[in-house]
This record gives structure tokens, sequence and C-alpha cells, in this order.
């Protein structure tokens, strides 16, 4: 597989760091590199967040905001919904929750891969 920057529509493995901690997520996008939604979910995801891991769907929240992880106490990425991923070196906000008003950390795109 190829570290690339995005230029075609398709389905992408992009890793995200922050200290250390990473999310690694499986996105159909745009050549423009946003989230590509007529394509076929499940949109994946592992993360390894404050010493703990967490693995499975991200969805797409009601009001079409964010992609979210979790059921009971969701977390959020956001801009991924706004702002298009680039290739490497592309800056990601990931929420702390799904509360508008929760703390936000900046992640950095470390590898795009085209699947």
């Amino acid at each position: 597989m190829e570290v690339i920057q995005i230029r075609d529509a398709g389905y992408y493995r992009i890793r995200l760091e922050h200290d250390d901690d990473w999310i690694v997520i499986f996105l159909p996008l745009t050549a423009d590199g946003t989230l590509n939604g007529s394509l076929p979910s499940p949109y994946l995801f592992k993360a390894a967040w404050d010493s703990s891991e967490y693995y499975g769907e991200l969805h797409v929240r009601p009001d079409g905001n964010r992609l979210e992880w979790g059921s009971d106490d969701p977390d959020s990425l956001t801009d991924l919904l706004s702002v298009p991923i680039r290739g490497v070196g592309s800056i990601i906000k990931v929420w702390e929750s799904d509360d508008q008003s929760s703390e936000s950390r900046l992640y950095r795109v470390r590898s795009v891969v085209r699947l």
C-alpha cells in the first residue's frame, strides 16, 4: 500500500495522531477529501485515546455536523464533514464528547492509504 495525498474518490485508511493518542479510520472520500456519504458504510475506526483502546463504527450524527463513535458516552470526530483531508499533514479536530462545548484536540494526518 502506498502513502498518498487525496486526489481520487474512493475508500481510504487514514491515521491521525496527537501526542501518544492515535485514530485510524476507514472512510470513503470524494476527490476533494471530504466524506463521500453516497458510498456505503460502515465507516470503521480504531483508536488509542487516553490509554484506552476503542474500535467499531463511526456514525454521522443526526445534525450532520460530526462523525461519532460510542453509544453510552459518544466521542466525536469533527471537521471531517466540513474540512477536507488533503493528505498527510492535514489537521482534524476531535472532540472529547458529543457535547458542543466539550474540549477538543488537534490531530495531524500521518498517513493516507487508498484501499
